[in-house]
């Protein structure tokens, strides 16, 4: 997670409170958008778009893989 600029509060945030959209094979993914600063090869940018894709296990969510984006 910490490699792609995302630590785990924002990870279970973004599950928590993310909008829900489907992804392939039956997994799912969480969207959210944080307006904190982004830093990104030495560059500031105003937001970050962190996305987790996940798969049901029982009642929790199994994280696949996470995704932060810097944006303008």
């Amino acid at each position: 997670m910490e490699q792609r600029g995302v630590n785990k509060l924002e990870v279970e945030n973004t599950i928590l409170t993310g909008a829900e959209v489907p992804a392939k094979d039956g997994k799912q993914k969480f969207e959210k958008t944080y307006t904190k600063p982004c830093f990104f090869e030495g560059k500031r940018f105003a937001k970050k778009k962190v996305e987790i894709v996940t798969v049901r296990e029982d009642e929790d969510w199994r994280v696949i893989t996470v995704i932060g984006d810097c944006k303008t």
